[in-house]
């Protein structure tokens, strides 16, 4: 019986020493604008189920279960990242800047960045920032700027809805009103991502400059210059 019991009481320590060994500390730097650090910045790990965040200078330190852990990295104003742990000791984030006047306030309000920091990055750095050269499509890079944006097919052209009820009803017109350097248009299939400069979606008061044809919002695309 003693004998049966030591041997049960060394397999839980075994065990217990295994899961122990596969546990690591993942360390790493938050930033935006590939220079400037991203405060207050959550890091989670989906195996471990541990939780921080980022400090005054964005980095952060987070124990991972195992390898091929995954790890989201959440902000408010920024497009959140996922990527997976594969046994590296540090990992650096470059987060997109969602670039509206409802990002812009909570990034200052949160203490996420200083608004002199953020002022300088959106006038001299924001379209080397948010580069969209490695999308697929245009709509990708919509509905990775504003994440719950629908793409439908409306009488044999794509359409994108940025309203909670989408296309229900297509005969309403619910369908965003899509800008190209100034110039209102409904087929963007040509667009390519090497050629988008920025992409700023426009909701409720923030979209009142075009009037009654944004009244399911604006997807205002800039083209860069060649």
């Amino acid at each position: 019986m003693k004998l049966k019991l030591g041997i049960i009481g060394l397999l839980v320590c075994l065990a217990f020493t295994n899961i122990q060994g596969q546990e690591a500390i993942l360390t790493g730097k938050v930033i935006t604008f590939k220079g400037y650090p991203v405060a207050n910045a959550t890091i989670s790990a989906s195996k471990s189920k541990q939780t921080t965040t980022t400090d005054s200078l964005g980095y952060y330190s987070i124990s991972c279960r195992a390898k091929k852990d995954n790890i989201k990295v959440k902000v408010a104003g920024f497009v959140g990242q996922n990527f997976r742990y594969r046994g590296e000791k540090e990992h650096a984030v470059n987060l997109i800047y969602i670039h509206n006047e409802s990002s812009y306030y909570k990034v200052i309000k949160n203490k996420i960045m200083t608004k002199e920091n953020l002022d300088y990055c959106i006038e001299n750095l924001l379209y080397e920032n948010n580069n969209f050269d490695r999308m697929a499509n245009i709509y990708q890079i919509i509905q990775f700027v504003h994440t719950t944006a629908k793409v439908e097919t409306v009488n044999g052209t794509k359409q994108v809805f940025l309203t909670s009820r989408g296309p229900s009803s297509i005969s309403s017109g619910q369908q965003a009103l899509i800008v190209v350097d100034g110039i209102v248009t409904d087929d963007i299939n040509s667009v390519s991502p090497k050629q988008v400069k920025s992409v700023e979606v426009l909701i409720g008061n923030e979209a009142a400059e075009y009037g009654v044809r944004a009244a399911n919002g604006v997807v205002k695309i800039n083209l860069k210059d060649n």
